[in-house]
């Protein structure tokens, strides 16, 4: 029938017409506008479990696949979407599965990155300091090692207290099947002895350079963890459990009209997001990286505005903010509702804190009691009163700031004003060991907080800038006091000794909140205090590519004299916490595990762009290194150390024939770094370097130099 109707003049208009109309539910089809796209009608899923309580050995893979996240057309048609996922191998989802672990009861995580060969799924910036070789050199030679096909990725525990090499430092990435990777790599099995208490942990990529792309791309989930102290509050009853304990992550996206994940990337899309002329952007990079990024469309656990029907009783929430720049001010209405917060990033509150709204950072993660009882056939709508743009804070009649002393709009009514849903729809049910749970305001949920400090803790002064990359980009930045502004490769400035209790005061020169993040640590908010003027100098400040932008220095920095205590419900341990602008923000934190971390803004769209800082606990193999300007020197040169064996020191020497951007790095056997003796610029001529190897074991090591598309690398013995 079909063919003769294809071939009767009579009916080919009409096959025409139903041939069109096919191509366009298949091919053609127009992704709804995010204010008319329908909320509510989607059930919230919740993530698959891994039962890990038992410890063991579980194997993660990181591959493609298409996905449905609740996105229609015009007329209701489902559109997929293709995003990167976690999980067994063949059935990976967006947000990955949720382990479920406890206490020193160690899990073991093989990682395989099983992406495609076929390139990154958004576009790469890779003017950016990033993942790729050291040997592969050059704007457009990263970029086409990218284009062949190359991901790297590594995962990272957040808030995890874990082991360097099981961290996920964003140069310990992998490429698929680990055939390409990073200077700090040194395994893809990863050892979480889950050494700290009940809290509730995610994990996501954090490839240097391009974490932003690799978790709006997919790549996170949960990671919960039990304690004896957690488990007798819902044992007794004071807390929800099982069914009515649900996981959260929020996070905001951008699609094409195809149901496709986009990210501003062109200069003439970047550019104007931030009130740059069309001149300040004629030479950028692309594809470019926006400064902060805000999607249209919010997805909980993956699924655009949805519903959870629940019973008429309280329920826990454990909330994460996934998103790359966007802070939610968040409140339950219609009708308002208080909550209880009961836990931090790290742990439990010490008591149950009742609140109205509560802030949340990128990063950040809060444990909240909510209580549907007597809302029977009631739908409860989580909002969103956060800013469309960067937070500045509040003013002092609690609206949005815009930092001049004026106000922000909240987040558009018709879209990101909106999370999701709860429906109070089910029937309460309450069987034998599962009655609705007792908290309230008040409640003990754990012993106080230990303090820290046994005698006078070591006080750093840390500071976030803003400057310019070479390409005169917007570049949030991280330094010193004393130093100003800093990059990733400049000598690490924060070193702890094992054990040590340290005080880090993070100084706010920008005009947005920062979330700060430290690997490997929970730590307790001190306080707050207003910075009441300070006086920057700009400075150069060399880039990665040997460039320079531009840096700045603080001076004449006075502060209130009058600090704020933490809010009741930030009384908790944090990995993550809100430095607000003109503002300095105190944390303490125990530093306990021997080996390099980092520490960054949670913004990711900063941290791929420089917000990030190594920091090393314990000793940093010391170089002291001397100049020779010797004329007529032609060629770059690396030489054997000397002594070679050696005990405890040798001598490196090398030759520039002009002025050079310089690295040297020194290496264990496998692979690892375990210094960086120089990262200058040297005058043409003859240099020594004195390497000081008194900390290190016996063994193998190489030191490698890199300048221009100069490098090379010899092999050393220290023989103790």
């Amino acid at each position: 029938m079909l063919k003769k109707y294809f071939y009767s003049k009579n009916y080919s208009f009409v096959i025409l017409i139903i041939f069109l109309f096919a191509l366009n539910i298949n091919g053609f089809a127009q992704l709804q506008d995010a204010g008319l796209h329908p909320k509510f009608v989607n059930p919230l899923p919740i993530p698959t479990q891994i039962d890990a309580t038992n410890g063991g050995t579980f194997n993660m893979y990181m591959e493609e696949t298409q996905q449905w996240l609740g996105l229609v057309d015009g007329v209701g048609n489902p559109l997929m979407t293709t995003v990167w996922g976690y999980g067994p191998t063949g059935a990976v989802t967006y947000p990955g599965p949720t382990f479920i672990a406890k206490n020193n009861v160690p899990v073991f995580v093989n990682w395989y990155n099983n992406l495609p060969a076929t390139g990154h799924l958004l576009p790469v910036d890779a003017s950016l300091h990033l993942a790729h070789p050291h040997d592969v050199m050059g704007t457009d030679a990263v970029a086409s090692w990218y284009a062949s096909g190359n991901i790297p990725t590594v995962a990272h525990l957040h808030g995890g207290h874990t082991e360097s090499a099981s961290d996920g430092l964003p140069e310990a990435w992998f490429t698929q099947g680990a055939a390409i990777t990073g200077q700090y790599f040194v395994k893809t099995n990863y050892v979480y002895d889950n050494s700290q208490e009940a809290a509730t942990l995610w994990y996501h990529d954090h490839a240097l350079g391009i974490t932003r792309l690799n978790v709006y791309a997919g790549l996170s989930g949960f990671y919960l963890l039990e304690d004896n102290t957690e488990r007798r509050l819902t044992v007794d009853g004071v807390l929800p459990k099982h069914k009515h304990d649900i996981e959260i992550v929020i996070q905001d996206r951008s699609f094409n009209s195809n149901g496709q994940l986009t990210l501003p990337y062109l200069p003439e899309e970047v550019g104007p997001m931030f009130d740059f002329d069309e001149d300040d952007y004629d030479d950028w990079p692309s594809p470019t990286v926006a400064a902060e990024f805000f999607g249209d469309y919010i997805l909980v656990n993956g699924i655009t505005w949805p519903y959870l029907a629940v019973e008429p009783r309280p329920y826990r929430l454990r909330l994460l903010n996934g998103s790359d720049s966007r802070f939610y001010i968040l409140e339950f209405g219609n009708p308002k509702m208080d909550f209880l917060q009961v836990g931090t990033d790290d742990g439990l509150l010490p008591k149950a804190v009742a609140l109205d709204r509560l802030v949340i950072a990128p990063g950040e993660r809060a444990e909240l009691v909510v209580d549907f009882s007597g809302l029977e056939n009631q739908s409860i709508t989580l909002f969103n009163y956060g800013p469309d743009e960067p937070f500045k804070g509040f003013n002092q009649d609690g609206s949005l700031s815009d930092g001049e002393g004026g106000e922000l709009s909240p987040a558009d009514d018709l879209s990101t004003r909106k999370i999701m849903q709860f429906q109070v729809t089910k029937r309460l049910k309450a069987p034998r060991g599962l009655p609705k749970a007792t908290v309230a305001a008040g409640t003990d949920l754990r012993p106080a907080l230990p303090d820290l400090v046994t005698s006078v803790a070591a006080t750093r002064q840390v500071a976030l800038f803003e400057g310019s990359d070479e390409y005169g980009r917007l570049q949030p930045i991280l330094g010193t006091l004393n130093d100003g502004s800093l990059t990733w490769e400049d000598e690490i400035t924060e070193n702890p000794m094992l054990n040590d209790v340290e005080t880090w005061e993070v100084y706010n020169f920008t005009a947005d909140a920062h979330p700060i993040h430290l690997h490997l640590v929970s730590f307790q908010i001190i306080n707050r205090e207003k910075i009441t003027g300070f006086t920057l100098t700009e400075k150069d400040q060399l880039q990665h590519s040997g460039e320079y932008g531009t840096g700045a220095v603080a001076s004449e920095v006075d502060l209130l004299g009058t600090p704020e205590d933490p809010a009741d419900n930030e009384k908790g341990w944090k990995d993550t916490f809100i430095v607000p602008p003109g503002y300095v923000g105190r944390v303490q934190a125990k530093f306990d595990r021997l080996g390099r971390y980092v520490w960054h803004c949670h913004i990711l769209s900063h941290e791929d762009h420089e917000m990030m800082r190594p920091f090393q606990v314990g000793p940093i193999p010391m170089a002291k290194i001397s100049t020779g300007l010797i004329a007529g020197i032609t060629d770059y040169k690396l030489n054997q150390n000397f002594p070679n064996p050696f005990n405890p020191s040798t001598s490196i020497e090398f030759s520039v024939p002009e002025k050079s951007l310089v690295t040297l790095k020194i290496y264990d056997i496998l692979g690892t770094e375990i210094a960086t003796l120089m990262n200058q610029e040297v005058e043409g001529g003859s240099h020594e370097v004195q390497f000081n190897a008194s900390i290190l074991p016996s063994g193998i090591y190489f030191y490698t130099l890199a300048t221009g598309n100069f490098v090379d690398t010899k092999k050393m013995i220290l023989l103790k």
